[in-house]
């Protein structure tokens, strides 16, 4: 099979390309810089597309002809999310392309609505925009929180003990909340066995699950004490309406365009109120799922 990668450039890109030799595919691949590949996926690459930028229709037509599948791995901003993703459909349809991978790999945001969440906004109207319009069904992953992004400033940002004898963590509600998380290799390696499922060979696409994990956020704070050494602890910032109540301020005096500044408490928000857990997880006995020690000691 001859795969497109879109941003295979990317931290993610790299491992779906890696993914993909493993599996015998061809890889051709489509960005904007082609310095920044890895010398070992660049030597393997079947071509390079060069993207003058996300709306470059002759570098997107070139890169999808002849192609059996479009894995998107574009970095999430609304208008790569949205508008690059329906160009990209557009010239997958022009090329005849069945299998459409969509640019995912997060919360399942099938459960929300338009404006329920800022950042998931642009997948929703990708979807609708998708099925209203386009003979292509795409495929959409699900895998939680990545694994890498565990400790950033949109989940749990440690930030030094007032003593400086440690780390804390802010959680809200309870400490025993379940949160899903994915590594990037186990995304890549979920990416390509969906490609392999004979439905989706069909191009008939759908909706699919998959988690290296599932940790509380005492579990994530003892996990990161025994990797690093360094004591977490997890502090209470309120309860779920009380948090609610502190987004929805934040949300009332901010300009939408800067939703990630108060990103934390939507994805807290949802995650307390369980509206994203996964289900009908993909089975998948054949990847060696990341331990949360790894993919800690990988962050830190």
């Amino acid at each position: 099979m001859l795969i497109l990668i879109v941003g295979i450039t990317g931290a993610l890109g790299g491992h779906l390309a890696e993914s993909a030799f493993a599996r015998k595919h061809t890889v051709r691949g489509l960005g904007r810089s082609p310095k920044s590949l890895a010398p070992n996926i660049a030597a393997r690459l079947e071509s390079f597309v060069e993207l003058q930028s996300y709306d470059d229709r002759t570098a997107i037509d070139k890169a999808c002809c002849g192609v059996d599948a479009v894995i998107c791995a574009l970095r999430s901003v609304p208008e790569l999310e949205l508008d690059a993703q329906l160009l990209l459909l557009r010239a997958a349809e022009r090329a005849g392309i069945k299998i459409f991978v969509s640019s995912t790999w997060n919360n399942d945001w099938t459960k929300m609505r338009l404006g329920d969440f800022e950042h998931y906004d642009a997948h929703i109207s990708f979807r609708r925009q998708a099925e209203l319009s386009s003979p292509i069904s795409p495929v959409y992953l699900f895998v939680g929180v990545f694994a890498e992004y565990l400790f950033e400033f949109t989940c749990f940002p440690p930030r030094d003990n007032e003593d400086g004898s440690g780390k804390e963590i802010t959680y809200w509600d309870s400490p025993h909340m379940k949160i899903d998380w994915t590594s990037m290799p186990d995304a890549a390696e979920f990416t390509l066995e969906v490609l392999d499922d004979e439905g989706v060979k069909q191009g008939n696409g759908g909706c699919f699950s998959f988690r290296s994990g599932e940790t509380t956020v005492q579990e994530l704070a003892d996990t990161y004490g025994r990797v690093t050494g360094v004591k977490m602890e997890f502090v209470r910032g309120g309860s779920e309406d009380e948090l609610e109540a502190l987004a929805l301020k934040h949300r009332s005096t901010s300009d939408v365009k800067d939703y990630f500044s108060y990103a934390i408490y939507l994805f807290h928000l949802f995650t307390v109120k369980r509206v994203w857990r996964l289900e009908n997880l993909w089975d998948s006995p054949k990847i060696q799922r990341t331990t949360l020690e790894e993919a800690v000691a990988a962050k830190v």
